[in-house]
């Protein structure tokens, strides 16, 4: 068997300015992706590509390579509003902290607790320090406490399971906006088959009618499950649209 000489390769090396030069002096330079339906024949020679199809038509890979990445921006940009609208202060239960008298509203799903505590304007992230394990939590703004309770029920400790901010959020009925502490946690399972509901957030706190927050649960399952629908519709109208279009290239 022949021995192959690898070492005349060993000091080629190609810089990021050598690969833009090499794809600047090229005149069709951007990246082009073709999908095919059905068998292809492409033929290279010389300066010249050519591809064929069963029906003589080709598909312009440049136009589905830009108006794809045109559209599915366009659907990102629509998932990125419809999950992150803010908090509606209506779906929340207003209480008054038993410890401190400071205000705050909740809500739960079948698995999550969601907290607002309202703040003075000139606070900042900076100011505050949120404290939480499985059955308590604390916060403080300049070593002021605003929150000291005990959760009704334990919470997932897990730090991926808590996510706190701040945001400026409309209050209702005069429409001005509050800046507020913004808590988001998750129930601790007993089960993965068992929802508990909870009738308050914190032990001793008011009580709530639990099937305010189970109708709520169920708008917003139902509001998913429409925006979903449409996302998947869009989404198969706009696989269709490219895979009709067809284009000669160039």
């Amino acid at each position: 068997m022949s021995k192959i000489d690898y070492s005349k390769w060993d000091n080629i090396t190609v810089s990021s300015e050598d690969e833009s030069n090499v794809f600047s002096n090229n005149s069709d330079s951007n990246c082009r992706v073709t999908k095919f339906d059905t068998p292809q024949k492409i033929t290279i020679g010389g300066n010249a590509e050519k591809l064929e199809r069963e029906d003589k038509s080709v598909i312009n890979s440049e136009y589905v390579d830009n108006n794809c990445k045109n559209k599915c921006n366009s659907i990102q940009n629509k998932l990125f509003i419809s999950e992150n609208k803010d908090p509606r202060i209506v779906d929340y239960v207003c209480c008054r902290s038993s410890n401190t008298e400071f205000e705050y509203y909740w809500k739960q799903s079948g698995n999550e607790i969601k907290l607002l505590i309202p703040i003075d304007e000139t606070l900042n992230r900076k100011d505050i320090n949120v404290s939480v394990n499985n059955v308590s939590i604390m916060i403080k703004a300049k070593n002021n406490t605003i929150i000291s309770e005990e959760f009704a029920h334990e919470i997932n400790n897990n730090e991926d399971c808590i996510f706190w901010s701040i945001i400026k959020l409309k209050s209702e009925p005069n429409d001005i906006y509050k800046k507020m502490i913004f808590i988001e946690l998750e129930k601790k399972q007993i089960d993965s088959t068992i929802r508990v509901w909870w009738k308050s957030v914190f032990k001793g706190g008011p009580e709530t009618n639990v099937n305010k927050f189970r109708e709520l649960t169920e708008k917003e399952t139902d509001r998913n499950r429409k925006f979903e629908q449409s996302w998947l519709k869009a989404h198969e109208e706009f696989k269709r649209n490219i895979k009709n279009k067809r284009i000669n290239l160039i």
